[in-house]
């Protein structure tokens, strides 16, 4: 099924960007495996002991460590006071991007994820990161097993995934599938999962949802390097790595 393969070629930084096919649909996960199966495909993470599991990520307090057993089994996380800020500010929609240059902004019912509420181009950046919300709300769960807090990343992920499908449009700076959003948010993404799988929030279907969005990720930093030597391109390859280790 070529279509379900995109192909990326150029690239947005010399404005030279083709995109041929289309990102993968959750429903086409793999196209070897049969959905009806989810549930034992959450099993299988839930209990599997190696490969070991990456935690944490960069561009966060929390170190990124390596643990070997089940994902049920890891240590428990400590939450400040201001991760239940933050975390009960996302709950609300209010999120602290930028503080303190920015004061937080709250985003209503509709989260618009490419909003830019304060004129600074950082903001959106750092929305399509997740970095701002996803490192507390995680803590707050693993220290206090607060089934909310797992609904509420579960919910808040769910809803990135359906609202930024992967598309030429998106490619650019500072949209979502830029090269160094694309590097941060897969190294948290994979870098969180485990904490939640035991979740009764962690269905099968938010699994298989995020396990696609992974794979989106992967064939769009292998098949869209950033073409500069610097930063980007290091962030991007920890993000792709990041993948390959954690999930």
């Amino acid at each position: 099924m070529p279509d379900l393969i995109f192909t990326l070629t150029g690239s947005p930084d010399r404005g030279d960007a083709k995109m041929e096919g289309r990102p993968l649909l959750p429903a086409e996960l793999f196209s070897v495996i049969d959905l009806d199966h989810t549930t034992d495909l959450l099993a299988y993470y839930r209990g599997r002991r190696a490969p070991g599991w990456m935690t944490g990520q960069s561009f966060d307090p929390l170190p990124v460590y390596r643990f070997v057993g089940r994902a049920g089994d890891l240590p428990k996380l400590s939450a400040s006071d201001e991760d239940r800020r933050l975390a009960d500010a996302a709950e609300r929609h209010v999120f602290h991007v930028l503080t303190p240059h920015h004061p937080p902004h709250d985003y209503g019912p509709d989260i618009d994820w490419d909003a830019n509420p304060v004129g600074d181009i950082e903001w959106p950046c750092g929305m399509h990161r997740l970095q701002y919300w996803d490192g507390a709300v995680t803590r707050c769960y693993s220290a206090t097993g607060d089934e909310r807090y797992a609904q509420l990343w579960v919910g808040l992920i769910t809803d990135w995934i359906r609202k930024n499908p992967l598309t030429l449009e998106r490619l650019s700076f500072p949209k979502s599938w830029d090269a160094i959003q694309v590097g941060i948010r897969a190294q948290r993404l994979a870098g969180n999962l485990p904490r939640y799988l035991n979740s009764p929030a962690c269905t099968p279907e938010f699994l298989v949802e995020l396990l696609t969005a992974l794979y989106n990720h992967a064939r769009r930093i292998e098949q869209m390097p950033y073409p500069r030597r610097d930063n980007f391109v290091m962030i991007e390859t920890l993000g792709l790595a990041s993948i390959a280790a954690r999930s």
